[in-house]
């Protein structure tokens, strides 16, 4: 079968750009279009050096070989290079259909774009609402075109569904009228890392209809709801606990065709470089499978020492990452937004020391914000140029 040619999809920020690539993926479904690659204008959350990743992600003078392709998109870089990601069109009817078994009142339900259309976690809610003939309403903060304000969403109107990151929810339930927005929603979809239990209760309480997504890219998104797989698809563990998942929303493929060294394909199956655990039955994701660092001799993940802040209600959000040392092997860097007021700095190391031994005795920096990549996820190679690694 001929290769079809890529079409590169400019993106700009906000409506202009969502409404772009709402033709474009329109135009795939009806077999009226070749298959494209959203790359994101400059703008407040994108810089031009990662749109230039972006756009040697998906290799654009290359034609695409697979006949059901429908887009190309780039993996969030958020520790290193985007990879481009062949997603076809099956991939996302089988990740609609699935999520409206699993949660029926997404079948039909309007949806809120809170997300950018150039990551996988916005395009799948535009293709949600493209198979299902719904709007979709895109708050004026996607793709950068400005900050994110909870506010937006009481402007909009109610029972719409909503795909967020953890930050955006936290800032949501810090502003009554977006919370009373949310709360009236079908069902709000949260995902893109890790998402603290203290938060997950506060939502709850506040009478939020959460759903805690994993999943990634390769996945089509969200590809497990609440620690079950979505109908349809399955969650494997491997003995050394890496998760695979196999089925119908797994990606065709990378764009280069490599197999790399974190995350592998094999037919319907990928194999991730996230760690699991059963519990009771449901997948509850660990860390990462290269996520430990020797220190002293000593074996830490710096996920552990981000879980071990996160159980102190005074830190809002964390992140930590390894610096070479020379004399410890790696030194470990944790920035930490907290609440009012701010603990003294001493007390926060102390507290990782003793759960986890000295070994996980982290720099402790407190930051105002994390920076972020354009979907919400912590951008870790921004935290390691100011930690000094690069």
């Amino acid at each position: 079968m001929t290769a079809l040619p890529l079409r590169v999809l400019d993106v700009a920020p906000g409506t202009d750009g969502v409404t772009a690539i709402t033709a474009a993926l329109r135009a795939r479904f009806e077999d009226q279009g070749n298959p494209f690659a959203p790359v994101p204008a400059v703008s407040r959350h994108v810089t031009t050096g990662y749109a230039d990743l972006v756009r040697a992600a998906i290799h654009p003078e290359e034609p695409v070989a697979h006949a059901d392709a429908a887009v190309i998109v780039a993996t969030s870089g958020s520790t290193g290079d985007p990879r481009g990601v062949t997603i076809t069109r099956a991939n996302l009817r089988s990740a609609h259909a699935a999520a409206g078994q699993a949660v029926p009142r997404l079948a039909s339900a309007p949806w809120v774009l809170a997300l950018p259309a150039t990551t996988i976690g916005g395009l799948v809610v535009v293709a949600r609402a493209l198979l299902s003939d719904q709007p979709v309403h895109v708050l004026p903060s996607v793709g950068g075109a400005r900050a994110f304000d909870p506010a937006d969403l009481a402007r909009l109107p109610a029972h719409c569904a909503a795909s967020i990151v953890p930050a955006q929810l936290s800032a949501i339930l810090d502003h009554p009228a977006a919370t009373a927005w949310l709360r009236d929603a079908p069902a709000v979809l949260v995902g893109g890392g890790r998402t603290p239990p203290a938060l997950v209760d506060r939502a709850r309480e506040a009478g939020i209809p959460i759903v805690l997504t994993y999943g990634m890219t390769e996945t089509t998104g969200g590809c497990v709801y609440d620690g079950i797989a979505l109908p349809g698809m399955s969650v494997n563990l491997e003995e050394d606990g890496r998760i695979r998942v196999r089925g119908p929303m797994v990606a065709a493929g990378y764009r280069d065709n490599a197999t790399g060294s974190r995350v592998r394909f094999d037919g319907d199956a990928v194999l991730t470089a996230d760690l699991g655990r059963w519990s009771d039955e449901h997948l509850e994701v660990i860390g990462r499978a290269d996520d430990v660092v020797v220190v002293n001799g000593v074996n830490v993940s710096p996920h552990a020492v981000e879980e071990a802040l996160l159980e102190l209600p005074v830190v809002r959000e964390a992140a930590v990452v390894a610096v070479p040392d020379d004399r410890q092997g790696a030194r470990l860097v944790a920035f930490a937004v907290c609440h009012e007021p701010v603990p003294p700095v001493d007390a926060l190391v102390e507290w990782v020391a003793q759960r986890l031994g000295p070994a996980a005795r982290p720099d402790v920096r407190v930051a105002t914000s994390l920076p972020r990549l354009p979907h919400g996820k912590i951008d870790r190679m921004s935290l390691l140029r100011e930690a000094g690694a690069v």
